[in-house]
């Protein structure tokens, strides 16, 4: 079984974190975590203390001198085992959480996603399960999540398909595929659809396969970083103005789906990649 580094960017969310941090670490095996801190003032920022506290390794990066894609991308290069894991402060992982890695091996050519739920603060995306256990971490019912995670959330998935194609957020990459692909674009700089945009480039490989398996599960609050970091909305058009610029197309893809090129159009497009 591998070792993971779990890589979190995080900026003035420490509720979430905690809550991030605690869920990682109530797993069947021992991982890694490295943390990518954006700060304004770390005299008025408690992150660094929890983190020194709890002895978790993290990278500091202000906020007006690097975007949290840079940041991100460093706490990757810095990370000591083959895979990394790369989620977002206000996820909750369900206990035991990687247990289904003993049946399902982790593999260079697979970047790994799975199942996402989220109360529905703003638009879930049509891969993913709509359903309300706390809107904010203050009131997350965590014994209510754990036991539909255990209970009827286990039941559909032995009537289901338990591995789809799609790709979303959080994900499994190794490591030297992150660093050979070139990680997060920094083009994106201020901007939404990074990760976007790194899923089209892996597509472009063509060696790559984006899955999805559905005993990996995180509950999402949407409530996190972004909200504080900069405005939703310009943050959005901005990203996909950007990818536009880049590829010459707008992208139809959700969080959970598949990156879809237009009909013919990775003809030529290598170089992207």
């Amino acid at each position: 079984m591998e070792k993971i580094t779990l890589v979190v960017p995080t900026y003035k969310d420490l509720h979430y974190l905690r809550l991030c941090l605690g869920s990682f670490a109530n797993s069947v095996y021992k991982h890694d975590v490295l943390v990518a801190v954006s700060y304004d003032n770390l005299r008025s920022d408690e992150t660094v203390t929890y983190l020194g506290e709890n002895r978790i390794r993290y990278l500091l990066r202000h906020r007006q001198a690097s975007d949290v894609n840079a940041a991100i991308n460093e706490a990757v290069r810095q990370s000591d085992t083959e895979y990394v894991l790369v989620a977002m402060a206000d996820m909750v992982f369900p206990k035991n959480w990687d247990a289904w890695l003993v049946d399902w091996p982790l593999r260079p050519n697979i970047v790994l996603s799975g199942q996402v739920v989220e109360p529905g603060n703003e638009g879930v995306s049509p891969y993913y399960i709509e359903k309300d256990f706390g809107r904010t971490n203050a009131d997350f019912r965590e014994e209510e999540f754990f036991d539909w995670y255990l209970g009827n959330y286990q039941i559909d998935l032995m009537n289901s398909f338990q591995v789809r194609p799609g790709i979303g957020i959080p994900f499994i990459i190794q490591r030297d595929l992150w660093l050979d692909a070139g990680g997060f674009d920094l083009r994106y700089e201020g901007a939404s659809t990074s990760e976007t945009d790194l899923f089209y480039r892996l597509v472009l490989r063509g060696d790559i396969q984006l899955l999805r398996y559905m005993p990996f599960l995180v509950y999402h609050f949407q409530g996190g970083m972004d909200k504080k970091y900069r405005d939703a909305s310009s943050w959005a058009i901005a990203g996909r103005e950007r990818f536009f610029a880049k590829w010459g197309f707008q992208h139809t893809y959700q969080l959970g789906g598949v990156p879809k090129f237009p009909g013919g159009y990775t003809a030529g497009m290598r170089s992207l990649a």
